[in-house]
């Protein structure tokens, strides 16, 4: 409902028997996890962060220049 309501237009997975989790080793809530299109990780993120502040957005830049 939540995904509906904000309008979020990405996938959203949910993992209702905590195998990701296990995977992922989630220890705090939110996690992100940021994938390039080979479904490569390039980023794990435990809690919350400025996903608009310079140092990501920067590191974002990089990804997105190769």
């Amino acid at each position: 409902q939540a995904v509906q309501d904000l309008k979020i237009d990405f996938p959203v997975f949910v993992d209702p028997e905590g195998k990701l989790a296990e995977i992922f080793e989630v220890h705090t809530i939110p996690l992100t996890v940021v994938m390039d299109a080979d479904r490569r990780i390039l980023k794990i993120h435990n809690g919350e962060n400025d996903w608009n502040g310079a140092d990501f957005r920067a590191e974002l830049d990089g990804w997105l220049a190769h």
